[in-house]
């Protein structure tokens, strides 16, 4: 992640955000039939957990997971276990294909 933070030139890194900032794709959510896995964290702050709520309530076939005592970074300070409810995720996808 540091090694990248300055990888891209700070204007384009802006006309980014702005583009994200200007697209709301709330209506679509619920025409999404991939099933999901929502990972949430303690240090996700209030807009993204806002944001999360949304989504949970949005996504047809959502599935939340809450890691305790993570920042909002778990995918770095703590990829074990991120991979671990990826993986079960996963065991969840190949269970529903088999039934």
């Amino acid at each position: 992640l540091l090694e990248n933070l300055s990888a891209t030139p700070v204007r384009e890194l802006s006309q980014r955000i702005l583009a994200a900032s200007q697209t709301d794709l709330r209506d679509s959510l619920a025409a999404i039939r991939t099933p999901v896995t929502l990972i949430r964290t303690e240090g996700d702050g209030r807009l993204l957990a806002l944001a999360e709520d949304e989504l949970a309530v949005a996504l047809p076939d959502v599935r939340e997971e809450t890691l305790h005592s993570t920042g909002h970074f778990a995918h770095v300070t703590h990829p074990h276990r991120v991979a671990k409810i990826i993986t079960s995720f996963r065991e969840s996808l190949e269970v529903r294909t088999q039934s």
